[in-house]
């Protein structure tokens, strides 16, 4: 189960935020950023290969990953892993050594 996501350009993939103990809430309405927050609920990003259903997570340390996207090849999200809410990219293909 996930809540906020996008399907890559080329439908093989999708970068979701799931819906598990790890998220804030149950209800969309609250897939918020919680300013500076660091504990055990803080949001984070997966990618699902929908040819073998393999999840890779997006690396982070301590931070709230939100609203991800798409845009060619690489992801879009926002983060607050430096201080305040910034936009942050992630390019799968250094993770599959592309």
């Amino acid at each position: 189960m996930a809540c906020m996501g996008q399907y890559s350009p080329d439908g093989k993939r999708m970068v979701y935020a799931p819906v598990d103990g790890a998220q804030f809430a149950t209800g969309f309405q609250n897939y918020v950023a919680w300013r500076r927050y660091r504990g055990g609920t803080a949001s984070y990003l997966w990618i699902v290969n929908f040819a073998d259903l393999a999840t890779t997570k997006i690396p982070r340390t301590d931070s709230n990953d939100i609203y991800p996207m798409w845009i060619g090849d690489k992801i879009y999200f926002l983060s607050d892993r430096n201080g305040p809410m910034t936009l942050f990219r992630y390019d799968p293909r250094v993770e599959e050594g592309g």
